[in-house]
């Protein structure tokens, strides 16, 4: 028998196969292969859920000018409704982080799921402003719960070319319940005329989200996709010694903490931002027809985007082994001056402005899923979830937490300076515009950050494939 087709070469290609679509086990692990559809199930239900968690994320940023003629507040309190949510998020990551990597994931995950959804109901009968932001800050410690644990569920059920796939599928999520979460905010403030009913549209879903995760969802074992079942949790204090030796997790880290500081201001401000500048040219404009405009191409452009990017690291990966940080930079570098441009077009051409706004937000929706699969491929299983909620808790401390009032609070003061010079109708519009600007301008900083990832990032995914024992 040739070589060829020896017993042993079939063997093992066999062998390989299952190790690239996650089905590799350790020496200790004598069950069968499970089958490939019943992981789909499992990536389904994380999928679906996850949906659910961008849509509540975003519906208030479609009508945020309701919440702000109801509660009478100015553009640095609204930017500070979304500064609470991402503080509070950013916070309990790490703890949700720890908990993940040694406790039972599905727990974690639906006890995250019912306190968003619980805290956001509530929110909805609130009348006093401070009272709002209370239970905005209990949905972002649910919303941590299920964004920090998640992610490292399907790292261990997928592996390689397959394990990218799945994320990417994962983090649609973002631009598609992003993109809806507009659209319900005003569908449904407009259907019932307060924007109450836009946060009283999704935690019906969360009975069968729950469902879901507790009856169905499987919790894998840490390691599984990469044959390293055998490997145990270690302490937090070396978790974060670890991490902070691994450079491309903190270079990747960096440039995350851009994307997140530029999108969160952005999709918090840009809906209001485009509004003002076509209503300086028509007077009759529907905001809630606006507000539900722009979801749509926020959804499209986030999907098309993470198709893109997908697609591109596919391609290149097996001649260009480090492209994931290389096509996270290009994103960057080219989304700000296009969403600059978005703002000057809103002035002065409705399709041009939202033709603008497709291509930029498209180009930063490159990053989502590539930055959690360099994360998961650079770092060792048995740290994942903590890797995340350390990445969450620095991503959004110095990024998206901040953002959004800050931006808010620029822009009332860039108004009150132009107001003392000349008195114009417009002067609202272009002092939020000029504090738009700096979100644009962080993105640019973003991309030098993924530039100096790729010159780490293949002796750091060496590491992984032979990791050191932990007791």
């Amino acid at each position: 028998m040739s070589s060829s087709t020896s017993p042993r070469r079939i063997y093992f290609k066999k062998v390989s196969k299952r190790v690239e679509v996650g089905h590799a086990q350790s020496k200790s692990d004598t069950a069968l292969p499970e089958a490939a559809w019943r992981k789909w199930i499992d990536v389904v239900i994380l999928c679906f859920v996850n949906l659910t968690n961008y849509t509540d994320r975003y519906n208030l940023a479609g009508i945020l000018t309701d919440v702000q003629t109801y509660f009478d507040i100015k553009n640095d309190h609204a930017g500070l409704i979304q500064t609470i949510f991402v503080t509070m998020y950013m916070v309990a990551a790490p703890l949700c982080g720890y908990l993940g990597d040694r406790h039972d994931r599905k727990i974690l995950l639906a006890f995250g799921v019912f306190l968003w959804n619980a805290a956001n109901a509530a929110s909805s009968f609130m009348t006093s402003f401070w009272a709002f932001l209370l239970f905005r800050g209990m949905f972002g410690v649910g919303q941590a719960c299920y964004t920090t644990v998640a992610p490292t569920i399907i790292s261990d059920l997928f592996v390689g070319n397959s394990r990218s796939k799945i994320l990417a599928i994962f983090y649609v999520a973002i631009p598609v319940g992003g993109g809806l979460g507009y659209i319900v905010g005003s569908q449904m403030t407009q259907a019932f005329n307060s924007w109450r009913w836009s946060l009283r549209a999704t935690p019906f879903v969360s009975i069968l989200s729950l469902i879901l995760l507790l009856l169905v969802l499987r919790d894998p074992k840490r390691g599984h996709s990469e044959g390293k079942t055998n490997l145990a949790s270690t302490s937090w204090k070396e978790d974060v010694k670890y991490l902070l030796r691994n450079r491309s997790f903190m270079l990747s880290t960096m440039g995350f903490t851009a994307v997140a500081f530029s999108s969160g201001a952005i999709s918090w401000w840009a809906p209001k931002l485009i509004l003002m500048g076509l209503q300086s040219r028509e007077s009759d404009i529907n905001p809630h027809t606006e507000g539900s405009i722009y979801g749509f191409i926020a959804l499209a452009a986030g999907f098309f985007g993470l198709c893109l990017g997908y697609f591109v690291t596919f391609k290149l990966k097996p001649k260009y082994p480090q492209i994931d940080p290389v096509v996270c930079a290009l994103g960057l570098f080219i989304s700000g001056p296009i969403l600059i441009g978005t703002s000057y077009a809103a002035t002065y051409s409705r399709l041009l402005c939202y033709t603008c706004l497709f291509f930029g937000l498209c180009m930063i929706n490159l990053n989502w899923a590539i930055v959690c699969d360099i994360l998961l491929y650079v770092v060792v299983p048995p740290r994942r979830s903590s890797a995340v909620g350390i990445q969450l808790l620095v991503g959004h401390g110095l990024g998206d937490a901040g953002s959004p009032y800050l931006l808010g609070l620029l822009s009332d003061i860039f108004y009150d300076r132009l107001n003392s010079h000349s008195s114009d109708s417009i002067n609202e519009f272009k002092a939020l515009q000029y504090a738009f600007f700096i979100a644009c301008a962080v993105e640019i900083l973003g991309s030098c950050f993924f530039f100096l990832t790729s010159f780490y990032i293949l002796p750091d995914m060496e590491r992984v494939k032979r990791p050191p024992s932990v007791a």
